[in-house]
């Protein structure tokens, strides 16, 4: 089937975020987002890092599907300086936009599509700043292999504020650390 290849590029690889008016009235904000089936930061084959210099995926609104429950809805992402996938927010004045009730799952982070080349993933996996979310089946590994200053090198880290927290997240069936057989 036919992939986008996403990759090489000097910011983020695919980015879901709201647009403001000049009054910080939202004007849209992407919801009910699907990105499926993509190769992110990584080549034509998907068996080698073409690094994308920011996350491979980057969301800041509510209602977004990153990959699914088939193969063919797999997202393989590699190569981000910044990480896989960027669940985080938005302000705009005093306007809060988040990337709530976002599904993330069946995604190979740091892996080739077959789930055994490990691939550089320079930070986290999967960062989540955000609440209601779920992380299911993904295979995150190779993440940390050159960390740049300042970033954490974790597979999955969740990570809220007093004032925006990261609640009610749920982590299933995932394999972080290891390659898709969970051997290597």
């Amino acid at each position: 089937s036919a992939r986008n290849l996403v990759s090489g590029n000097s910011g983020v690889g695919i980015g879901v975020y709201a647009s403001f008016s000049n009054a910080n009235v939202p004007l849209a904000a992407g919801g009910g987002t699907v990105i499926r089936g993509n190769f992110v930061g990584v080549n034509a084959a998907g068996t080698a890092p073409l690094v994308n210099q920011a996350f491979g995926v980057s969301v800041n609104v509510p209602n977004v599907t990153i990959g699914g429950p088939v193969a063919t809805d797999r997202n393989v992402v590699a190569g981000g300086n910044g990480g896989g996938i960027n669940l985080n927010r938005q302000i705009s004045g005093p306007v809060l936009i988040s990337a709530d009730n976002t599904l993330v799952q069946g995604n190979h982070i740091g892996v080739d599509e077959g789930g055994t080349i490990r691939m550089n993933t320079a930070a986290t996996g999967i960062y989540v700043a955000t609440s209601n979310n779920q992380i299911l089946g993904n295979v995150i590994a190779g993440h940390g292999q050159s960390v740049p200053v300042g970033l954490y090198a974790s597979g999955v880290r969740i990570q809220g504020s007093p004032t925006a927290p990261a609640n009610g997240n749920v982590l299933k069936g995932n394999y972080i650390g290891p390659n898709a057989a969970g051997d290597a």
